[in-house]
């Protein structure tokens, strides 16, 4: 048997919370589209026996009619693949939501609560559950008894395998030893941040699917979605251990990234850009970046942050440059000018230097700093005080 698992595609979600423009989350919305119908494309071509989505396939937040559509196209394009769907916390089967309002396709299969329910593939029978609110009614996992003559695969949208134990109404708890069955091949779980093979339930093998596109700032690099591999066929294998192969497909290299950037060194906004653009082109998929400025940055580079902006973002959905950096000055010729400002520094300058210990010398050196933003109007950002 051969399948394909994923989980937490959460289309329709919202992007505003990482402060990304409409525009943005728009496109990154659309953007899970291809990757589902990328994923949904393999498995016709592979081809496999069953794709598993195992919670959070939607966002029902905020759902789109238009999303409801496309989905049953997509899930009606690859009959007779049978697409079997299990509603996390993000999803939850309810009277109002589309699993339980649409008509779909002879396909699809979609668990409706948290009480076991079975589809027969062959020689195998897939178990599954689903949450049927955002908090489960009851905890599946005390209740699992599946077939004694048939292999087997299950699945269900639960939590990492850290919780362990808890209050069994609160949400659906990973409990391998209740799991255990000889003839249990595979566990297909989900809410997973990178997707992780679990400890195994006696012969089978467990593993946590994760998103296969990032989906904030916290959720970068590489994402994948799993091909499992079962043999021997069943019935051969009655009494043996089945081999279970489970690899993990790229699908994206992380369309979200962040990074620091040192700007001290920085002698133009020409370098700044430099220093940048290597990190938009090292990896296509790249399209939200939010870059944080540190360091000291020259008052010319502040004057032409506008424009280095639009220069980097050519191209992207999405970029953040955060201002992090303090304003890299000459002290000495400033307090050579024969102006206010001058005199200022120069006075401040003096008690720098006389500053009776490191304490306070560093706070003279920040009011220095701030003194000078606010004679010129500009923002200087939180951070620790520093020496010169």
């Amino acid at each position: 048997m051969k399948l394909i698992h994923t989980a937490d595609i959460r289309l329709d979600r919202s992007y505003a919370d990482q402060g990304l423009p409409p525009r943005a989350g728009r496109a990154n919305r659309a953007h899970l589209r291809t990757r589902l119908q990328a994923i949904l494309d393999r498995a016709v071509a592979w081809p496999a026996d069953a794709l598993l989505i195992t919670g959070n396939l939607l966002d029902l937040e905020q759902i789109d009619r238009d999303t409801v559509a496309f989905l049953r196209e997509a899930f009606e394009r690859v009959a007779p693949l049978p697409v079997l769907i299990s509603p996390g916390p993000r999803d939850p089967y309810a009277p109002t939501s589309p699993y339980a309002t649409e008509l779909w396709s002879e396909n699809v299969h979609i668990f409706t609560g948290p009480a076991w329910d079975s589809v027969n593939l062959g020689d195998f029978t897939i178990y599954g559950f689903g949450h049927d609110a955002p908090e489960i009614s009851a905890n599946p996992f005390d209740a699992f008894t599946p077939s004694e003559d048939r292999l087997c695969v299950v699945m269900g949208p639960v939590f990492s395998k850290d919780r362990a134990t808890g209050d069994s109404n609160e949400s659906a708890i990973v409990n391998l030893e209740n799991l255990a069955h000889p003839n249990l091949a595979y566990v297909a779980l989900g809410h997973a941040t990178q997707s992780a093979a679990l400890g195994a339930a006696n012969s089978a093998v467990a593993w946590c699917a994760a998103a296969p596109e990032g989906a904030d700032f916290s959720e970068t690099g590489p994402h994948h979605y799993l091909e499992i591999t079962i043999a021997p066929d069943f019935p051969e294998s009655k009494g043996a251990t089945p081999a279970v192969q489970v690899n993990q497909v790229p699908l994206s290299g992380g369309r979200f990234y962040a990074m620091n950037l040192d700007c001290t060194d920085l002698a133009s906004g020409q370098a700044l850009i430099d220093a940048i653009r290597p990190h938009l082109v090292s990896e296509p998929d790249r399209q939200c970046m939010r870059i944080v400025l540190e360091g000291a940055l020259l008052p010319e580079i502040y004057d032409e942050l506008t424009s280095i902006r639009d220069a980097l973002s050519e191209g992207l959905v999405y970029l953040d440059l955060v201002d992090c950096c303090f304003v890299a000055e000459n002290y000495s010729a400033l307090a050579e000018q024969k102006t206010s400002l001058g005199a200022f520094i120069a006075r401040i300058n003096q008690e720098i230097e006389d500053a009776p210990d490191e304490l306070r010398r560093a706070a003279l050196c920040r009011s220095r700093d701030l003194a000078l933003c606010a004679y010129r109007g500009q923002h200087l950002p939180i951070r620790a005080a520093r020496g010169d």
